[in-house]
């Protein structure tokens, strides 16, 4: 007859298989969401300290998302006074089509009213941003240490930068 007392070793298998299961699904889910974005020091980073980076790069990472988004604001000042600009050209076509008939209905009917200074804050806030974005450097033992952060950083920068210059053109 079959006995309905098992001992505790008899279970101790698939106790064991229930665990190396759960620890190597844990270890898939640790993988795909942490080392795949972070890599491997950035994961263990994230797991003891709450950051994925150090302090240094982290620094960098902020100064680069705050730049870009004060691109973001100053390139809708632009377009908000290309836009304007555009509107006076065309308001002017009665007028002469000199720049300075231009400039004249623009400052009748658009604000900023002062169309010079208001350029000028934009290329200075500009080239702030710039000298902001050129003062993020990476130390060799930071872009050694994450090398597929530091490749994302200089692509930020370096497309940043192309954006910049093509805003100020735009001045």
């Amino acid at each position: 007859m079959y006995s309905t007392n098992h001992s505790s070793t008899d279970r101790l298998p698939l106790i064991a298989a229930a665990g190396i299961t759960l620890a190597a699904a844990a270890g898939v889910i640790f993988h795909k969401t942490l080392v795949e974005e972070y890599g491997w020091e950035g994961a263990l980073r994230y797991v003891w300290e709450g950051q994925p980076y150090s302090s240094n790069i982290q620094a960098q990472l902020n100064s680069l998302k705050d730049a870009e988004k004060a691109r973001i604001v100053q390139e809708a000042r632009l377009n908000a006074i290309e836009e304007a600009l555009e509107r006076a050209r065309l308001d002017s076509i009665d007028d002469a089509r000199t720049t300075k008939a231009i400039v004249l209905r623009w400052k009748e009917n658009y604000r900023p009213r002062d169309l010079e200074k208001t350029l000028g804050e934009l290329s200075a806030t500009l080239d702030k941003l710039a000298a902001q974005v050129d003062a993020v450097i990476l130390s060799g033992t930071d872009s050694n240490n994450n090398s597929r952060i530091a490749q994302d950083i200089k692509r930020r920068k370096k497309v940043l930068s192309k954006q910049l210059v093509l805003d100020m053109e735009r001045c």
